[in-house]
């Protein structure tokens, strides 16, 4: 648990950073989910990752939902 302070999620990048992204080829393209599951509620993502000809990885959000039941 002290490995999760250390986690920081950075901002979208720069029109800049994209621009020189798609002067590049898109060398691997995946579409990923990601799930959980408990008795009161679930959570799912789904995320684009691209993979491109350097090397570099870039992600994006597409979707994601919630749902919490209520307790009885």
């Amino acid at each position: 648990m002290e490995q999760l302070a250390e986690v920081h999620v950075l901002p979208c990048q720069s029109e800049d950073s994209a621009m020189s992204f798609s002067e590049r080829s898109i060398s691997n393209i995946q579409m990923q989910y990601f799930l959980d599951v408990s008795t009161h509620e679930y959570t799912a993502v789904r995320n684009l990752r691209l993979l491109d000809d350097v090397g570099k990885v870039h992600c994006a959000f597409v979707t994601g939902k919630t749902k919490n039941y209520p307790l009885k």
